[in-house]
């Protein structure tokens, strides 16, 4: 046995102490991975047995924090320091993404084993066994604040394979193998299957509109996956199978207490001070009913005008029914959608963003699926036949494979959920 082997790992130039700032096209953003690995052995059943491995990565790194465009931030225009116009004065941007990512990675294994014929003593009949595979990934990711409220984020992975020819040796290669295989790899193989999700995030300000600022969040977020699967190499002929799927979500927060303060009434009941006490300065006593000691002198004529009568209260009743209005405090509401289609027997291939963007003979790329398919739209016409409008469009490209014992169905989900949250309180210190 015999093991041999070379690792270079993320090599990389690092940043100079004096340089703070990263730019896209910085030799400081590239890593370069290579590693290779042997395993021999021979013995007394085994004349030879090589397994070799490779591995080769190439990544690309960038990443800055940019600050974003404000216009209107130091305007001193008067028209400008209206509340009403607040989204006005704080609308901002970004120019370009903060960040990009990129690496490709190639793997390829080549064993080979030659066993010993150890029952015949004349003619030996074994011939070499080869198990080659020749892999290539590359990953995609992209995140960009397109403003302080918008932000979006892309991913995708696309895996290849490299095809080269049976039971022969790099080196045995005929040169126009050779070529190919050359002409396979420098097109980063053939794929067998591609993934990509893509995100947005919008949080809408409405808060900073005087008239609606008891709402205090609210975000739309909208997610969407696409997977494109290579046909089966053992059977070709079902095409291949490419799905969607979409997601859409609303969240929204309100403080119902900022709504009712906007009544002055209400606004006295939730501060407690809706009975207010006669803070005037009191009067000086009339001396002119004392006698000379001070003593009170009875005035004969005067009438007894207390009222035994208890008087009521109609502020504290009008409390009551205040706060029996103002029982919602806080609430929350979410809104959920999620949809999905999956085709099979799809017969383009993948080359721009899970679409075919090649020329065949000549011809204009024909980009299917088309990018709303790519990025989560859903088409759930139906003609009077009761078949989809996708199928339909997809056949009248010839974009579908065309068997009568093709069972694989055409399938479309959807479902939508609501949800609700509130804090109530229909007695003071009583919540629920």
């Amino acid at each position: 046995t015999r093991r041999r082997g070379i690792n270079f790992t993320n090599v990389s130039k690092q940043k100079g102490k004096n340089k703070t700032k990263s730019l896209p096209w910085d030799i400081e953003n590239f890593s370069v991975t290579y590693a290779f690995t042997e395993l021999f052995k021979h013995n007394l059943t085994t004349k030879w047995s090589y397994n070799r491995q490779y591995n080769g990565g190439l990544t690309y790194n960038y990443q800055q924090t940019l600050k974003p465009i404000e216009p209107f931030k130091n305007s001193k225009a008067k028209i400008l320091e209206s509340p009403w116009l607040a989204l006005v004065k704080g609308f901002n941007f970004t120019p370009m993404p903060s960040q990009f990512n990129f690496s490709t990675n190639v793997t390829r294994s080549y064993i080979e084993i030659l066993s010993r014929d150890i029952t015949s003593p004349v003619d030996d009949y074994t011939r070499p066994q080869y198990n080659k595979t020749f892999n290539m990934s590359r990953v995609y990711a992209m995140r960009w604040d397109i403003t302080k409220n918008i932000k979006a984020d892309f991913n995708a992975n696309n895996d290849g394979r490299v095809l080269e020819p049976y039971e022969k040796t790099y080196k045995e290669y005929a040169a126009n193998d050779r070529k190919a295989v050359q002409d396979r790899f420098l097109g980063g193989g053939l794929t067998t299957a591609y993934r990509q999700t893509s995100n947005l995030n919008v949080t809408i300000p409405l808060n900073k509109i005087p008239i609606l600022d008891f709402i205090t969040s609210t975000t739309y977020k909208y997610t969407t996956s696409y997977q494109w699967q290579h046909k089966p190499f053992a059977t070709p002929e079902v095409g291949n199978t490419i799905n969607n799927n979409q997601q859409q979500t609303i969240n929204t927060a309100f403080n119902m207490t900022s709504l009712y303060n906007k009544i002055p009434y209400f606004k006295r009941v939730n501060l407690g001070i809706n009975n207010k006490k006669d803070d005037s300065p009191k009067k000086p006593k009339d001396d002119k009913n004392k006698d000379g000691k001070g003593k009170a002198i009875k005035d004969p004529k005067a009438k007894n005008d207390k009222d035994t009568t208890k008087p009521k209260d109609p502020p504290q009743i009008f409390e009551y029914v205040a706060r029996l209005i103002m029982t919602l405090k806080q609430a929350s509401f979410t809104f959920n959608q999620t949809q999905g289609t999956t085709l099979p027997g799809f017969q383009d291939s993948t080359s721009v963003l899970g679409m075919d963007g090649r020329t065949h003979n000549g011809v204009f790329p024909s980009f299917a699926p088309g990018p709303g398919f790519v990025f989560g739209q859903q088409q759930t016409q139906i003609d009077p036949n009761g078949n989809p409008h996708l199928i339909n469009e997809m056949e009248s490209k010839n974009l579908l494979v065309q068997r009568n014992n093709f069972s694989t169905p055409y399938a479309h989900t959807y479902m939508r959920t609501y949800s609700f949250q509130a804090k109530v309180e229909p007695f003071k210190n009583f919540k629920i």
